[in-house]
């Protein structure tokens, strides 16, 4: 963990015999990096926002859905999402790699930079209803694959070069400016199977 705070410049809020996870899933906890400057800081979050969906045998139910990532093109336009986007509650879920289906891999693939140690994805946060208990969430982005992820899935996480970390942190980047920094990630990712 203290590659994290010395790499994210961010005070650790969680326990500090949490260990940084090696692997995080939607609907648990996960360290999030949010805040500028000063005010940077590590949480432990619950992944995912949760929405309503009217049944499609019965539309007059709604069905609780958590929604693990939101598309960035449409972030502005999505109601789950356009609040915490509107308030620039951006933030950086810290990952060592993540996982995409492929079935050339063997049904699963990891995926990392081979020439950084951690990846910057970029999300969101807010407060959730999740079974009935509030809780501090947050999302991660995704966008259009680069050319090196095009052959195994139509979308990957937005992930930001290390140098623009403070930008997407920052509360003084509009979320007009935010937007530029959503694209496909141009490092080194390499793949190998899960």
């Amino acid at each position: 963990m203290k590659d994290v705070e010395r790499t994210f410049r961010a005070q650790l809020k969680i326990a500090k015999d949490a260990a940084f996870k090696p692997v995080i899933y939607p609907g648990y906890q996960a360290p999030v990096v949010l805040g500028s400057d000063e005010n940077r800081r590590i949480e432990d979050r619950f992944w995912g926002f949760m929405y309503n969906l009217r049944g499609k045998r019965d539309p007059s139910k709604l069905l609780e859905k958590l929604a693990q990532n939101a598309v960035s093109e449409t972030i502005h336009e999505k109601k789950t999402f356009k609040g915490a986007w509107e308030k620039n509650q951006r933030c950086v879920i810290v990952a060592e790699n993540f996982f995409e289906p492929s079935p050339a891999h063997g049904g699963w693939a990891l995926f990392r930079d081979s020439k950084s140690p951690l990846l910057a994805i970029a999300g969101i946060y807010d407060k959730t209803t999740f079974k009935g208990i509030e809780r501090s969430a947050f999302t991660m982005l995704t966008c259009a694959p680069n050319p090196f992820m095009a052959d195994i899935h139509d979308r990957m996480p937005v992930i930001l070069n290390l140098n623009d970390v403070d930008e997407w942190l920052s509360v003084d980047t509009s979320p007009e400016e935010a937007r530029r920094l959503m694209k496909p990630y141009s490092g080194n990712l390499v793949a190998a199977s899960a």
